[in-house]
């Protein structure tokens, strides 16, 4: 009864030994390449608000980062007023940022995780 039991024992090691060693000779995936971003402020701007030099989210996918922006002068009548804050999309593959519509008084911007969804607080609301 004891051999049975030191024989199945030693099956058992065997059994699990296999993936173990199979799991210590994987080699880890590669390090993603860096990326270096420059964000430049649209004309007329500023980053950020008061002290805060940067409000900002990057997609999910890290395709593109949403950043806040301060009105520094009055612009054209459809531009928001000078010290107003609005939210600006960047995708990374472009060189300039564009006004995302609606987003006047915009603070803190965050994605949902689907990347779909882009929230935001302004007025004192979500």
């Amino acid at each position: 009864m004891r051999h049975a039991a030191t024989v199945a024992a030693l099956v058992a090691a065997v059994a699990l030994a296999f993936p173990a060693i199979r799991h210590l000779r994987e080699q880890p995936p590669p390090s993603p390449a860096a990326v270096r971003l420059f964000l430049i402020a649209p004309p007329g701007t500023e980053l950020g608000v008061g002290d805060e030099p940067l409000d900002a989210a990057i997609s999910p996918d890290q395709s593109e980062v949403v950043f806040v922006a301060t009105q520094l002068r009055r612009g054209a009548p459809d531009q928001i007023a000078a010290g107003s804050t609005q939210l600006w999309r960047r995708r990374l593959d472009a060189a300039e940022a564009q006004p995302i519509a609606g987003t006047e008084g915009a603070r803190l911007p965050a994605w949902k995780q689907t990347g779909n969804v882009l929230s935001f607080f302004a007025r004192g609301q979500l």
